[in-house]
């Protein structure tokens, strides 16, 4: 499905969904409202101040406000929890993919969640390994670590963060991040070592 069919349909569905708010609780409040001031004498406030001084008003009204702002509060503080765990903390990758997987699998059952991909895009990191020879017998031992790494390693990373960039990797795209980018260059030596001097003169600048 293209962007701006999905674009549209998403449009659509809004336009159908405010349509029918009006129609099916907006209206109907509004006259409700309106009826509220009728009375025997015409326009008067006589019934919200019976509603005000009968009996367990208050403390049903009490109720009320302790639930409302007790569930706002916990929403919002498991909300951040989740995002903050998702973007900021060094969490082991399989439970930040369960937790987008949550997100997505609620979203598509219609239940009121949604998660945002960042406009600016995502990196990710290739997983690449090197094998240094140091004329001893832990070589060997190293080269069956490094396959180990590369033939399953790859394919379980691809079940929480599936981002297919070689020849044979498919993925779900309702899965997938939205604005995926990668470097042009590729990664060598040289680079490595530039990218690693802006992070020390980025951490010098930060202790400033």
């Amino acid at each position: 499905m293209s962007t701006q069919r999905k674009e549209k349909e998403i449009k659509g569905i809004f336009v159908v969904v405010i349509a029918l708010f009006l129609v099916f609780l907006l209206i109907p409040i509004l006259r409700l409202f309106a009826k509220s001031f009728e009375a025997q004498g015409g326009i008067s406030l006589a019934n919200y101040g019976e509603v005000l001084t009968s009996h367990g008003f208050m403390s049903a009204f009490a109720h009320s406000l302790i639930i409302s702002s007790v569930s706002a509060v916990l929403t919002t503080l498991l909300a951040f929890i989740l995002a903050y765990t998702i973007n900021y903390t060094n969490i082991p990758k399989a439970y930040k993919g369960f937790i987008r997987k949550a997100a997505v699998a609620d979203k598509e059952e219609g239940l009121p969640v949604d998660y945002v991909d960042p406009t600016e895009g995502n990196y990710s990191l290739t997983e690449s390994v090197a094998v240094i020879d140091k004329g001893d017998d832990s070589k060997d031992l190293a080269m069956e670590m490094a396959e180990c790494i590369i033939t399953k390693g790859r394919a379980k990373l691809q079940e929480y963060y599936p981002l297919p960039i070689y020849e044979g990797e498919t993925a779900d795209s309702a899965y997938m991040s939205a604005n995926p980018k990668v470097y042009p260059e590729p990664l060598t030596v040289d680079l490595l070592e530039k990218h690693q001097q802006i992070s020390e003169k980025a951490k010098e600048l930060a202790g400033k």
